[in-house]
C-alpha cells in the first residue's frame, strides 16, 4: 500500500513555508482562517491537476496564479513537494509553478529512492518539454502546453516506473458534504461509481453500491446505525429516463410512512455521506474530510471517531496488513480530540500576524499521553488548558 509521508510547500496561499510529516491519521485543528482547509487544498489541487491532465484549470479555479500565490511578497513562484512510500520504494514529486505575468509555466520532477543511495530520476519536465525514464532508457516528453501535467501524460505508458504514484494521486478523495446538495436528487449525468465531494450524487452512488457492492452497502448501514443510534431502511427510486433524477426514501423507527431524501435532517444526511466516504474503500487511498463534526450531535461524533480509530487499530496480521485509507481531517472540535485520544495524530494550525500559516506537531506524544493519564484530562481538554506542540 502506498502512503503519503511528507508535504513541503512554499508560497501556496497562506502556506508561505510549511513542512509536514504525515502518518496514517492526521487531524488539523485551529481557528477560523488559520489555514487548515488550505492544507487539504494543496492535495486537492494536485489531484485536480493530474485528473484533468493540466494545472491550468486548477489554478484558474482558485482565481489565477496571482491569487493562488503567497501575498506577503511578489507572487512569482509556488513550490509543492510530496513524498510517498510504497514497500521499499520512496518517491518524491516536486511541482513548481512560475508566474509569467498573469500566466504561468510548470516544472515537474519525480525521483525514486530505493536501496541505491543515489536517487533515480523518473521524470523531468519544464514548460512542457523534458524526459522520462523506464527500465529501458530515456524517452523524450513533448506536451502541447507549458501547463500540462507531465506525470499524467506519461502515466498511460506501462513502462513508466512512476505509474503507481500517479495511480495513487488519482484515487484521492476530498469530502465536505453539504446538506443542501445532499437533499437533491441525483441526475443521470452524475457519475455513480465515486461519491462526489459535496454529496451531489449521494442517491445515485448509494444505488450503485447497493447493486454492485452489497457488502459495502451493508457495512455503511451498520455504521450509520451506530452513529445515529437507530437503523434506516433504504428504498431506491432510480430514474426512469435520462431527464429524470433518482432519489431514495428511508423508513425510520416509529414512523408509519417512509421519509423522502429531501426531508431527512442535515445531521442524518451528512453522517450517511461521511461514513460512505470513509467505509466504502478501506485501502490505498487518501481521504481529506472537512470538519466531520458539522451538524452532528456530540454522541454521534464520538461514534464516528470510533469508526475512524477502528480502521487503524484492528485487523492486522503478519500475512494480512491493515487495509485502511490514509485520512486527513480538519476540525474546530475539542470533543473530537477527546474521542480521538491520539496525541501523535494531531497538528496545530496557527496563523501569525504576517498571515503565514504554521503547522505544529507534538514532538513527544508519549509524554502527552502520560500527562493525560496522570491528570485525568481528555486530549481536547489538555489542548485547551495546557497546550502542546509548543
Amino acid at each position: 500500500m502506498m502512503k503519503l509521508t511528507r508535504l513541503i510547500v512554499h508560497g501556496f496561499r497562506s502556506l508561505r513555508q510549511v513542512d509536514v510529516t504525515l502518518g496514517p491519521l492526521n487531524v488539523f485543528i485551529g481557528a477560523n482562517a488559520s489555514g487548515k482547509s488550505t492544507i487539504l487544498d494543496v492535495f486537492r489541487f494536485l489531484h485536480e491537476a493530474l485528473t484533468r491532465q493540466d494545472f491550468a484549470p486548477a489554478v484558474f479555479a482558485r482565481g489565477g496564479i496571482v491569487h493562488l500565490a503567497w501575498k506577503g511578497e511578489h507572487a512569482n513562484r509556488i513550490q509543492i513537494e510530496t513524498h510517498f512510500e510504497h514497500v521499499d520504494r520512496r518517491y518524491q514529486w516536486r511541482v513548481e509553478l512560475t508566474r509569467e505575468n498573469y500566466e504561468f509555466s510548470v516544472q515537474e520532477r519525480l525521483l525514486l529512492r530505493s536501496s541505491d543511495p543515489k536517487p533515480r530520476v523518473l521524470l523531468d519536465s519544464t514548460a512542457g518539454r523534458g524526459n522520462w525514464w523506464s527500465e529501458h532508457g530515456e524517452r523524450t516528453l513533448a506536451l502541447k502546453t507549458k501547463t500540462e501535467c507531465a506525470l499524467a501524460a506519461v502515466e498511460i505508458d506501462e513502462e513508466f516506473s512512476g505509474r503507481s504514484v500517479a495511480h495513487f494521486i488519482r484515487r484521492w478523495g476530498f469530502f465536505d458534504p453539504n446538506p443542501i446538495q445532499l437533499r437533491k436528487d441525483s441526475l443521470p449525468d452524475h457519475s455513480a461509481e465515486y461519491l462526489d465531494s459535496y454529496g451531489r450524487n449521494l442517491a445515485q452512488h448509494l444505488m450503485f453500491l447497493h447493486k454492485h457492492k452489497p457488502e459495502v452497502f451493508q457495512k455503511i448501514l451498520q455504521g450509520v446505525e451506530s452513529v445515529l443510534g437507530f437503523s434506516l431502511e433504504f428504498t431506491f427510486r432510480p430514474p426512469r429516463d435520462e431527464d429524470e433524477a433518482g432519489y431514495f426514501v428511508v423508513r425510520e423507527p416509529g414512523l408509519r410512512f417512509p421519509v423522502h431524501q429531501i426531508g431527512l435532517s442535515s445531521g442524518t444526511l451528512r453522517a450517511i455521506a461521511v461514513l460512505t466516504a470513509i467505509l466504502e474503500d478501506a485501502s490505498d487511498r487518501l481521504l481529506g474530510i472537512e470538519e466531520p463534526e458539522n451538524y452532528l450531535h456530540p454522541a454521534a461524533l464520538r461514534a464516528l471517531v470510533e469508526h475512524i480509530r477502528y480502521l487503524f487499530q484492528h485487523g492486522e496480521t503478519a500475512s494480512a496488513p491493515k487495509k485502511a485509507p490514509q485520512i486527513l481531517l480538519t476540525t474546530h472540535s475539542i470533543r473530537l480530540l477527546d474521542y480521538l485520544d491520539d496525541p501523535g495524530a494531531v497538528y496545530l494550525v496557527r496563523r501569525n500576524e504576517q498571515g503565514e500559516t504554521h503547522v505544529l506537531k507534538e514532538p513527544h506524544p508519549e509524554s502527552v499521553r502520560k500527562a493525560l493519564e496522570e491528570s485525568g484530562l481528555g486530549l481536547g481538554e489538555f489542548y485547551e488548558t495546557q497546550g502542546f506542540a509548543g
